[in-house]
C-alpha cells in the first residue's frame, strides 16, 4: 500500500527502521523495493528470508524419476532483495544508507559529523550527500509551478556565488544565480545562469512567472522590458535604500541560501544540486515531510557506485 504521509521524526525514524520488517515495509509503501516477488519458473509468490535478503520460491513437485520412484522436486528458484533496487551495487546495507539519508536531512550535520557517526570516508559522504542532493533536485523539478498572476506580487533578483582567497583573487569563477519569490506564497525559484542579458532574464521569467504578474525588480536596465511582455514591474533602487521594505523578502532569502550553500570544497558544476537541496529544506520544512517525499523519488536517483567512494570495510 502506498504512503499519504509520514509522522517519523529523526529518532522515531531510526528506532522504527531498526527492525528490518518496518524498514522493508517502509521502503516499499513509498516504491523503493518490493516485498513481493513472483517466480518466473512456477508464477508462484516467493518467500522472503530478512536474515538473508533473500527470495525464494519454496514450490515443490512431485515427480518420477528413473528409477520409476516419485520424489519431491523443489523449484529452487532465488533472487536477492535488493535485486533491481537501487541498493543492488552498493557495498552498504540498506540499514546503512536509510541511516545515513535520516541523518543528511536533519541539515544540522557537517560532513566530519557524518564521517564520524557512520564510519564512513570523505569521498563516500561526498558521493552519497550529492546523491541526496540529487534526489532533492528531483522532487523540487517534478513538484515545480509558475508563480504570480492576476493581482499576485513576485520580487525578482539575482546574485553572484563564489569564493575569494585572502588577496581577493576568486578561487572559484563567479557563478550568477537569478531569482524570484511570491509575497503572498512564499514560494520561489532559484535558477542558475551564465548570462545577466535580456534574452535570459525573459526566458527565465517566462518559464516561472504568469502573465500579469506584479513584478518588483532593482533598477537593472534589463528590467526595463518587462513591461513589453505582459508583465507589471515596480523597480527599487538599491543605490538610496541599501534594504528596501518592498524587497525584505528575497534580500531575506539571499541571506539564508549564502549561509546553506558551503563557501569551502564545492565544485562549481554542483551549485545546482546545493539550490535545489535548499529548496527541499525550505520547501518541507517539518522533518516527516522530508522523509515522505525525499523517500517518494529516491528510486528516480542511480546511487553511487563503488567507483564513486574509497573502500570503507
Amino acid at each position: 500500500m502506498a504512503c499519504d504521509g509520514c509522522e517519523h521524526t529523526l529518532m522515531k525514524f531510526l528506532h522504527f527502521i531498526q527492525d528490518e520488517s518496518n524498514l522493508k515495509i517502509f521502503l516499499n509503501a513509498h516504491g523503493v523495493i518490493d516485498i513481493e516477488k513472483t517466480c518466473p519458473k512456477c508464477n508462484k509468490i516467493c518467500t522472503f528470508y530478512p536474515s538473508k535478503n533473500l527470495f525464494q520460491c519454496t514450490t515443490t513437485t512431485v515427480q518420477v524419476n528413473k528409477h520409476k520412484k516419485r520424489e519431491r522436486i523443489s523449484c529452487g528458484y532465488s533472487i536477492s532483495g535488493n535485486k533491481y533496487t537501487r541498493f543492488e551495487n552498493s557495498k552498504f546495507s540498506v540499514l546503512e544508507i536509510c541511516s545515513f539519508v535520516a541523518f543528511w536531512l536533519c541539515a544540522r550535520y557537517r560532513q566530519v559529523d557524518l564521517e564520524d557517526e557512520m564510519g564512513w570516508s570523505s569521498s563516500t559522504v561526498v558521493a552519497w550527500s550529492n546523491f541526496c542532493r540529487q534526489v532533492c533536485f528531483s522532487v523540487v523539478s517534478k513538484s515545480s509551478e509558475k508563480l504570480g498572476g492576476i493581482g499576485k506580487t513576485v520580487d525578482v533578483d539575482e546574485a553572484v556565488f563564489g569564493k575569494y582567497k585572502y588577496n581577493g583573487v576568486s578561487a572559484i569563477e563567479d557563478q550568477w544565480v537569478f531569482s524570484g519569490i511570491e509575497r503572498q506564497s512564499k514560494k520561489f525559484f532559484l535558477i542558475p545562469v551564465s548570462s545577466r542579458s535580456k534574452e535570459t532574464l525573459l526566458k527565465i521569467i517566462d518559464e516561472w512567472v504568469l502573465p500579469g504578474t506584479i513584478i518588483m525588480s532593482n533598477c537593472w536596465k534589463a528590467y526595463g522590458c518587462l513591461d513589453d511582455e505582459g508583465f507589471r514591474k515596480q523597480r527599487v533602487d538599491h543605490g538610496k535604500n541599501f534594504i528596501d521594505p518592498d524587497t525584505k523578502h528575497i534580500e531575506r532569502m539571499w541571506g539564508h541560501v549564502k549561509n546553506f550553500i558551503p563557501k569551502n570544497g564545492r565544485k562549481e558544476s554542483h551549485l545546482v544540486l546545493h539550490l535545489a537541496e535548499y529548496h527541499f529544506h525550505r520547501k518541507f520544512p517539518r522533518m516527516n515531510e522530508r522523509f515522505h517525499n525525499f523517500f517518494k523519488y529516491i528510486s528516480e536517483v542511480d546511487p553511487p557506485t563503488g567507483d564513486e567512494c574509497e573502500d570503507d570495510k
